[in-house]
């Protein structure tokens, strides 16, 4: 029974190998294809949200916030 299990697994193992296989092969032929005939693929480009820096007086509140709760934990006791 185990050796059934293992030739089952062994050739669903080959087979995903040989279909990733083809699959590679087959974007790597039509890239040259598509290079030969001259034609460009426009990628979008990433869409990301725009970075804005943190405001000080936010980053002011947080770190103030983070002092008085360590002070309380200290002065309880307990340690997170």
């Amino acid at each position: 029974m185990i050796t059934d299990g293992l030739e089952i697994m062994v050739v669903g193992m080959g087979t995903v190998f040989a279909l990733l296989i083809f699959i590679v092969i087959a974007i790597a032929i039509a890239s040259r294809i598509l290079h030969a005939c001259g034609c460009q693929v426009q990628t979008p480009a990433a869409a990301t949200a725009p970075t804005k820096k943190p405001h000080c007086g936010a980053i002011a509140a947080i770190a103030a916030a983070l002092t008085l709760y360590r002070r309380k934990q200290h002065k309880d006791g307990s340690h997170d």
